[in-house]
């Protein structure tokens, strides 16, 4: 299943088992309201953009592979020809068809057994048998109420139940027989399962762990103001161990991208925007699986580097080896410009001696 199941490299499913990695996710509640329908409760940073529809299929792909085990809590009508959910509700009459129909409270005189509308027996503010004429007092000693029925004000007729037709916003009519039952469901973690999450996610502290207090300081993930006061999020930032803020400056931000194909030009440049306003020394840009040939050549334009793999493993062995490679470049540097400072201050002592 590594690396050959497309909905690991949608950047919104990514965000989500990340979340479900660390404990944020456990429980995903569904909402239920006329304008979104079936709606879960997550973070608009993981859904940002998904339509309610593609995430119920997501969660329900996730359920497929055992990440998530869903409960049926409820239920929600939908129409049976185009599948919405914003119905109403017109009542008919089932005898002749017409819609004008009244609900009528109904009331039974004991005494004379006459039977009609609460209308009917209502003078103001007391009741009056309109066979008999009497007073009607105690409600269960003089007179009953059984309940409701519906009036057909075109042809008269009683009925206990009428006639339901439902219309969509689409505009298709249909009756209640032939209306859909949608099953809402609740979904939670299936924690036997985090270990397939392990092999698909970036453990990056796990990852970075060998550079931390070395060269670097590891930030993952990591949140940089840049120059403009915007606040922006990186999948990992490293900074310059040093004892001084000048040393402690950021040396390296790094976002990852991920999509079904290919990753499309427009994340580069809003990577590129982001390292543009925090101005880091080096910049990397991780893509699962790949980045569509234009963003390749736009991000060698940029000085960024890019890693591209197929999955989880993949992308941690080259980053791993793309750090390595340029920490011994720093450590060379920083070896280099040691000896030049030595250098420059034992010929400073010697003109002094001259």
């Amino acid at each position: 299943m590594k690396g050959e199941t497309p909905i690991f490299r949608r950047e919104e499913v990514r965000k989500l088992l990340i979340s479900i990695k660390n404990g944020t996710v456990n429980i995903i509640k569904p909402e239920i309201d006329y304008e979104r329908g079936i709606n879960y409760r997550l973070s608009n940073k993981i859904i940002n953009g998904i339509s309610p529809e593609d995430l119920e299929l997501i969660l329900s792909e996730l359920e497929s592979l055992g990440i998530l085990q869903s409960a049926s809590i409820s239920n929600i009508a939908v129409c049976p020809k185009c599948g919405s959910h914003k119905l109403t509700l017109q009542l008919h009459c089932p005898s002749c068809g017409s819609l004008t129909i009244s609900k009528n409270v109904m009331i039974e005189h004991v005494a004379c057994g006459y039977f009609d509308s609460e209308e009917k027996f209502r003078r103001g503010e007391i009741l009056i048998c309109p066979k008999c004429g009497k007073t009607l007092k105690a409600i269960g000693v003089d007179y009953r109420k059984p309940g409701a029925l519906y009036r057909c004000l075109r042809c008269g007729k009683l009925f206990p139940a009428v006639s339901k037709i439902y219309t969509c916003n689409g505009g298709h009519s249909f009756t209640e027989s032939e209306l859909i039952l949608r099953e809402v469901k609740e979904y939670r973690v299936n924690h036997s399962k985090l270990t397939l999450i392990e092999s698909e996610i970036v453990d990056y502290p796990r990852l970075l762990k060998e550079f931390d207090k070395k060269i670097w300081k590891v930030e993952a993930p990591s949140k940089i103001v840049g120059k403009s006061g915007i606040e922006h999020e990186f999948t990992f930032a490293l900074r310059l161990n040093g004892e001084n803020q000048e040393q402690d400056r950021l040396d390296i931000v790094a976002d990852l991208y991920s999509h079904e194909k290919e990753v499309e030009l427009e994340k580069i440049l809003a990577f590129q925007a982001k390292v543009t306003d925090v101005k880091p020394n080096e910049s990397i840009l991780m893509v699962i699986p790949k980045l569509e040939k234009s963003g390749k050549v736009l991000g060698e334009s940029y000085g960024i580097h890019v890693v591209e793999a197929n999955d989880a493993k993949e992308l941690s062995e080259k980053v791993k080896k793309l750090l390595h490679d340029v920490a011994e470049k720093k450590e060379e540097k920083m070896l280099r410009e040691e000896a030049e400072a030595l250098e420059e201050s034992l010929n400073e002592i010697e003109d002094k001696q001259v």
